[in-house]
């Protein structure tokens, strides 16, 4: 059977199945939209695949930086969020083992701010005095000598003719200073070449660091020094031991001045407490996700065995998200709320989202739920704003979504929320020893900066503290040594671990698991380390391992129960979290319309049952992020792993 003939086919069958299922709905005919396709989608998957992440990989850069050592140059590499050992090894032009068994990677884990080794070309080639640069288009003479860390000079010196210009094609001859002693520092390090003459002593004196450290950032010394050899160098000892002042100042809450600030600056809007539900009227409603309905529909055509994708990239979730709203607008018919949808497939193209926004009436709108893509957002909530409807952001945590924009509703809490419950959740532990160690990357320190702050504020209820103690260390410098020393016995440790680093994360938590046997330890970490597919889950479970999570499915719940098995009989296949997710967010939402209105914003409250603040597996507990902003949700869990390895919420 033909392509077409086979989108044509599954299009009637989706129409047909939304009429028998929302026989009261309406949905736009412009746009592929239905639950039979999740359900074909869904019941041949067999494996829920989250490998790829959200965000669309960034452009790799080429690094200037080149350093040698054991006889061999490398590019450092400094990972930007969204690159991958994919991305870096085609723009490097280097196999993914290359990079791996240079860096002493085990797995195809990277992290953001990590440095890599790129192996720059064989042995041979870096001895070679000299290196043929063969110019290509948009070069210049300054450009070049940029990559090659070289001065303009050294090329005209060496290729007199490029003093009249360079063309493309040229073959310019570059002195090789992979071969010199040049070093340079970045933010973190000193990159120190051998020269004849050097001790591991001479050189922990010349930088004013231990010979432990400079061991423990070149395990390759253990084998001897050698000229041309290049060391990394830690320009600071690790961080030691600060005492925060507790702040007793606390800012505003814009939910307890009583009314919402813009509440009176908004025509015909009738008051909470006044609001009858109509239920001859039927609202408007628009879903627009990255469903990738046609990318889908010829993945699924070629699917011939297990081993076969069935989704379009990672559409996957949002699939399954969709699914969770159609159930979601299932009970919400039941309950008598008319909704007429209208779902748009953004495909993750800033472009597609424009053709839909020339298609929607937004005037006729009482909510909007996606896109999911900050850009994409972004487009759809400028009108959203322009028309006064309420806009919902499903996965997105960036507040500068809210800002300025009072229809806006954030409902990942954001890592400013994540800090800031960690840190309430530390201060009820307040007797206790608090160290915080990382690996000296850049979004460390700034998580890191984030949670002192957080600490300062969290311990203003109690008037008997005064300052939060906090070590902190370095890892990666300090190593095991700093770290023990730094645990108390005779008190609570409770570590955090502020990092996404799958080799770094099990090799502090290798490291703690064979001390608690002498020291009691709590553990901070991310809810990333859940798909850590090395981390050993009897040392998590020793150490106390806690972590703030927006979602938490708890199959023992009856309510969870009951969507599970709703969901089998409905798609044949297990609920994700974000079939999960799409059903809290309509049910809430579609809850907000029905008690409120579609200016539901200034009523909700964490303190009224309806809408139900508690979802399947989410809470929602939103406030405004400023004057004119819009609400981020505050609604987070603190979840432990318990002694036979399930994840519970802390205090229960």
């Amino acid at each position: 059977m033909l392509f077409s003939e086979i989108q044509i086919m599954i299009s009637v069958l989706c129409q047909i199945s939304l009429l028998l299922m929302f026989s009261n709905y309406s949905f736009a005919t412009n746009v592929i939209q239905c639950s039979l396709i999740m359900k074909i989608f869904i019941s041949i998957v067999i494996s829920f695949l989250l490998s790829v992440p959200i965000s669309a990989q960034v452009e790799v850069t080429k690094s200037e930086r080149i350093v040698k050592q054991n006889g061999q140059s490398y590019y450092l590499h400094t990972v930007k969020n969204g690159q991958t050992l994919y991305s870096i090894s085609k723009a490097y032009s280097v196999s993914i083992s290359d990079i791996t068994k240079a860096n002493g990677i085990t797995t195809n884990s990277i992290s953001t701010g990590q440095e890599l080794r790129i192996p720059t070309g064989n042995a041979s080639e870096n001895k070679s005095e000299f290196i043929w640069h063969k110019v290509k288009s948009g070069e210049t003479v300054y450009s070049i000598s940029q990559k090659y860390n070289i001065s303009e000079e050294d090329i005209y010196s060496y290729n007199s003719s490029a003093v009249y210009g360079i063309s493309v094609g040229t073959v310019l001859k570059i002195p090789n200073t992979a071969r010199q002693n040049s070093d340079f520092a970045d933010a973190e390090f000193y990159y120190h070449t051998i020269v004849s003459g050097n001790t591991l002593f001479s050189i922990s004196q010349q930088y004013g660091v231990s010979i432990d450290q400079i061991k423990s950032m070149n395990p390759s010394v253990n084998s001897g020094l050698s000229a041309g050899q290049v060391l990394k160098i830690p320009k600071v000892n690790y961080d030691g031991t600060e005492r925060i002042p507790v702040s007793n100042t606390l800012s505003p809450d814009l939910n307890n001045l009583g009314f919402d600030p813009l509440y009176f600056e908004e025509q015909g809007v009738t008051p909470c407490n006044r609001y009858i539900f109509d239920k001859n009227y039927t609202y408007e409603i628009a879903v627009i996700l990255p469903l990738f309905i046609e990318n889908n529909l010829w993945v699924m055509g070629k699917h011939t065995s297990d081993d076969d994708k069935m989704f379009y990239k990672n559409s996957q979730r949002f699939v399954e998200m969709y699914e969770g709203i159609l159930l979601a607008l299932q009970r919400l018919k039941q309950e008598g709320v008319s909704m007429n949808v209208h779902v748009y497939d953004t495909e993750n193209s800033a472009v597609k989202t424009n053709e839909i926004i020339n298609q929607v009436d937004f005037s006729k709108l009482d909510l909007i739920i996606g896109p999911v893509y900050t850009e994409n957002f972004r487009l759809i909530a400028h009108h959203a704003k322009k028309h006064k409807v309420n806009i919902i952001s499903p996965l997105a945590n960036n507040p500068e979504l809210t800002e300025n924009n009072p229809f806006v509703f954030n409902v990942m809490p954001s890592e400013d929320m994540r800090a800031r419950k960690s840190a309430e959740f530390l201060s009820r532990l307040y007797d206790s020893c608090v160290v915080i160690v990382h690996g000296g990357t850049a979004e460390e320190r700034k998580k890191i900066e984030l949670y002192k702050q957080k600490l300062s504020k969290s311990f203003s209820w109690n008037p008997n503290v005064k300052e939060v103690i906090v070590k902190t260390i370095n890892y990666n410098v300090g190593g095991s040594k700093e770290l023990e020393k730094s645990l108390s016995k005779g008190y609570t440790n409770l570590i955090m671990i502020p990092s996404e680093s799958e080799v770094f994360v099990t090799k502090v938590v290798e490291f703690l698991g064979t001390r608690t046997k002498d020291y009691d330890i709590k553990l901070l970490g991310l809810p990333e380390w859940e798909y850590f597919q090395n981390i050993n889950l009897k040392h998590l479970t020793n150490e106390q391992f806690h972590y703030a999570t927006p979602a938490y499915v708890n199959y023992e719940n009856w309510r969870v129960k009951s969507f599970v098995s709703q969901y089998r009989e409905t798609y044949n296949t297990e609920p994700s979290v974000y079939a999960f997710q799409g059903y809290d967010i309509m049910y809430y939402f579609g809850s907000a319309l029905k008690t409120y209105g579609r200016h539901f914003q200034f009523c909700i409250s964490p303190f009224d049952k309806s809408p139900n603040p508690k979802g399947l597996v989410m809470n929602f507990d939103f406030s405004r992020t400023g004057k004119s902003n819009g609400y981020s949700n505050n609604g987070l869990f603190i979840l432990k792993y318990s002694k036979d390895y399930q994840l519970i919420e802390a205090g229960k």
